[in-house]
């Protein structure tokens, strides 16, 4: 049950809130993870890519697994509370929203897009 009103406490929070701007999505610090690794370890190889891959799966893996179980801690209500709000950034749906129509809308499309 608490799955259930964690997706739907996600859902209103990312649908009524949005992206919230004091907190960084969590794609871009992957972006910034991938970006370490390739400074430090990648070449063009299949065999690195496959170490980049596992690196920043692991890493992401880890995080979550630690979170969680962090959040599993904590009393029921706190933890739906806290859950709901990690997932409706990860949704993202009104920022994917807001996106696309300000390309829509945009008179340099491209630059829209950049």
């Amino acid at each position: 049950m608490s799955n259930i009103l964690i997706a739907l406490f996600a859902y209103f929070i990312d649908r009524f809130f949005g992206e919230f701007r004091f907190f960084t999505h969590p794609i871009v610090h992957i972006g910034a993870l991938i970006s370490f690794y390739e400074r430090r370890f990648y070449k063009d190889s299949i065999l690195r890519g496959f170490f980049l891959v596992l690196f920043v799966s692991l890493t992401a893996s880890a995080l979550a697994i630690a979170l969680s179980l962090a959040l599993d801690q904590l009393p029921e209500f706190i933890n739906i509370l806290l859950s709901s709000f990690i997932a409706s950034i990860f949704l993202a749906h009104r920022m994917l929203y807001d996106s696309v129509k300000a390309v829509l809308s945009a008179k340099d499309k491209r630059e829209a897009i950049a």
